[in-house]
């Protein structure tokens, strides 16, 4: 059974998030990720993928050291060669990962912005557009009655920046996808 979509701007009833979807939202997650179901807030939203940070990350950097030590104690054109690709390989790291933030933006923020025009009121439907990419991304946690008033914050300059309007939201909309 599919959890439900909290919020999915093509159908009528996406003002609305239930406590049902609510807590279908908290079981689906819990289901995904073994651990006790937790609501989403400012404090855990953020989700780092553990393999990449725990396992890649530090068997990159330390094969580039390993390297690099072995290339100034005993200079070589192969400790050369491998020097220069495990910086390479380090650095191909790094750019895999701004890559897919990048392209996470790009998903994530006309989705946000279609979500912000179709639950706003109609004056400031028109403001939309006028948002950054980070506010716009910011505002997708906030459940759909707490929006109009964070981006009346936000159009009037009270709430500046992603942490500041984050920290603004009161009821997290739930993040339905299993974390990596």
């Amino acid at each position: 059974m599919k959890p439900p979509i909290v919020t999915d701007v093509t159908r009528p009833s996406a003002q609305k998030v239930t406590a049902t979807d609510y807590r279908s939202a908290v079981s689906y997650s819990h289901h995904h990720s073994r651990l006790k179901p937790v609501p989403q807030t400012y404090a855990n939203h953020a989700s780092l993928p553990k393999f990449f940070f725990l396992f890649l990350v530090p068997v990159f950097l330390i094969n580039t050291v390993v390297e690099g030590v072995g290339f100034f104690r005993a200079p070589s054109m192969a400790g050369a060669w491998e020097f220069v690709v495990a910086v390479a390989l380090l650095l191909a790291l790094s750019f895999a990962r701004l890559t897919a933030m990048k392209v996470q933006d790009r998903v994530i923020v006309p989705e946000s912005a279609a979500r912000l025009r179709a639950v706003l009121p109609a004056d400031l439907q028109s403001r939309v557009d006028g948002l950054s990419k980070a506010q716009i991304v910011a505002l997708r946690f906030a459940s759909d009655a707490e929006v109009e008033p964070l981006v009346r914050k936000v159009v009037a300059g009270e709430l500046v920046g992603a942490t500041a309007i984050k920290k603004a939201i009161v009821h997290w909309r739930p993040d339905l996808l299993p974390r990596v």
